[in-house]
């Protein structure tokens, strides 16, 4: 008898910290080709201890000598991944970037089905990786069967600039992977809403210049409460972390937290803050983690108007947007956050998140998208020999 059939995703990241949408869709596949046996492969990264745990799913996480993320470093997760590869012999592959690529190319099983899910774009990755990355990238165009992407005008700008044959591509919004917690109360009905009391701000991603931080440690916002989770992983984020001392009781640091103690604790916000200055393509056309979460939550968020977040706060009318990215631009958002936060308008967008939700910005809704491109179980099905 044939063995279930085997999903594997190639993570570069440790799981449970960010990007949320690698075990959602190892989850999916799986439920769509039940019964599947799921499995995650992650390197270990400096200061996520906490190992995610999803039910089906089996999550290595692989040791290097090296930390995450240098040449020596990737050599070494390479030839593990490699060796895992070998070893579980997948049928359906899901890989994220060209760092991952060398494990895919060098083994000696060939998956059924690989899936490229682009979450960063070509322009990220050659930053990271310059020349190789984009070798690797034409190097694989061959096993790549469909391609997954958070957004599509990046998504053509890459294609294009990578020149490949023409391949199916999937837009698929990098929506919340999780339920709002079954204790969370009902959205209130205006006029009035009295969940939360306070008028306070979560920041939670990467603290530094380019997503804020010297700005909302700011004297120009006053007594304006911001609480700030993330990763402090440079002399700039050390520093505006140690300003935050300067507001004892308004600024306060709560550390890098995993994903499922910052579900926990986001329904105490009014509001969270998705903020960052476009560089390039990549900063701009980006399809933020933070806005989907923070919608998911019934949350109402505060963006910059980068276009997808204009998209979709426009289209559902589900949070609050920057007139520009100016600092003062910033400040007149706050401002009106504060300013609706406890009347009609405020509940208005917290209702209509939960809307948003249910009814399209949520994981069913996406993984939609992907399924008339996936194969028939039958196609994918390993034979009697290749079982283990």
């Amino acid at each position: 008898m044939s063995r279930p059939l085997r999903i594997a995703a190639l993570s570069d990241i440790t799981i449970g910290y960010a990007v949320p949408q690698i075990q959602s869709m190892v989850a999916a596949l799986c439920a769509h080709y039940a019964p599947a046996e799921g499995f995650i492969l992650e390197p270990d990264m400096k200061g996520r201890r906490e190992l995610a745990t999803i039910s089906g799913i089996a999550i290595t996480r692989l040791l290097t000598r090296m930390p995450p993320h240098d040449h020596a470093f990737h050599v070494e997760y390479n030839i593990q991944l490699h060796r895992a590869l070998d070893r579980i012999a997948p049928d359906v592959v899901v890989f994220l970037n060209a760092s991952v690529v060398p494990a895919l190319l060098l083994s000696r099983h060939k998956p059924a089905f690989v899936i490229y899910y682009m979450l960063e774009s070509l322009s990220h990755q050659l930053t990271a990786g310059g020349q190789d990355y984009l070798d690797l990238n034409q190097m694989v165009r061959d096993q790549v069967d469909v391609v997954v992407v958070p957004e599509y005008r990046r998504a053509e700008l890459d294609l294009e600039r990578l020149n490949w044959p023409a391949k199916p591509v999937v837009e698929m919004l990098n929506v919340a992977a999780f339920d709002p917690p079954a204790s969370d109360p009902p959205p209130c009905d205006p006029p009035r809403c009295d969940r939360p009391t306070e008028c306070a701000f979560l920041h939670a991603g990467t603290i530094g210049a380019d997503t804020y931080c010297t700005e909302l440690a700011d004297d120009g916002l006053g007594e304006v409460r911001i609480d700030f989770a993330g990763p402090i992983d440079s002399e700039e984020s050390r520093a505006i972390v140690a300003r935050l001392a300067s507001y004892p009781g308004t600024r306060q640091y709560l550390g890098l937290l995993p994903a499922s103690r910052l579900h926990e604790i986001m329904p105490r916000y009014a509001y969270r803050l998705v903020l960052w200055r476009p560089a390039d393509y990549h900063t701009l056309y980006a399809s933020p983690n933070k806005m989907f979460e923070s919608i998911a939550a019934g949350i109402p968020p505060v963006c910059t108007p980068h276009p997808q977040c204009v998209e979709i706060l426009r289209e559902f009318d589900c949070g609050l947007l920057l007139d520009d990215w100016s600092r003062e631009a910033l400040f007149r958002a706050i401002g009106t956050a504060q300013e609706i936060f406890g009347r009609p308008r405020y509940a208005e967008l917290v209702a209509n998140c939960r809307k948003a939700f249910e009814n399209a910005l949520n994981w069913g809704d996406q993984f939609a998208a992907l399924r008339p491109l996936l194969p028939p179980l039958e196609e994918l099905r390993p034979n009697d020999q290749q079982s283990r």
